[in-house]
């Protein structure tokens, strides 16, 4: 498939798909930039949890939760990788995980901000920690002074917060 109109001519027949083939046209709009055919026809049909977790919202927070919780903060620069593959903007995706750490507001959950902001932020994104307030505040202090040191990187996180 190497034009969209190939794909729209597959849209009487969606609800024939499989999930496989579902997943598969899912990857390819993505790949191919059709962002707004794969949101209108595609996102709705997609099942499986590797995809729909870079659907926005809910699915996004689902997934931040789960790094948190499960200590997989050394998959978050991967998942960043995917989720801007999905059409969405650098702002968008930083907006949806202020949104997400200010409904958390743990330590765990700005592990997962500091790792947000080593790999996609930038200089102006950093502002988000001016105010964070979390407990214990000496472990939130060292996260944060980590995170805005230009020297720090996922690595060193994941090895340190372990």
């Amino acid at each position: 498939m190497t034009r969209l109109v190939q794909v729209e001519a597959l849209v009487p027949y969606l609800d024939l798909l499989g999930d496989l083939a579902i997943d598969h046209f899912w990857r390819r709009c993505n790949e191919q930039g059709w962002f707004e055919f794969r949101r209108q026809h595609l996102d709705s049909r997609l099942s499986h949890p590797r995809y729909t977790e870079l659907l926005g919202e809910e699915n996004t927070f689902k997934a931040l939760d789960e790094f948190a919780a499960k200590d997989r903060i050394h998959w978050v620069g991967h998942y960043l990788e995917r989720l801007l593959t999905t059409g969405v903007t650098l702002d968008e995706v930083i907006q949806e995980i202020y949104r997400w750490f200010n409904s958390r507001a743990t330590i765990d959950a700005l592990r997962v901000m500091s790792v947000v902001l080593i790999e996609i932020g930038r200089r102006s994104d950093l502002a988000a920690l001016d105010n964070v307030h979390i407990e214990p505040r000496d472990i939130a202090a060292q996260i944060i002074a980590d995170t805005r040191s230009p020297l720090y990187t996922p690595e060193v996180a994941a090895s340190v917060w372990r």
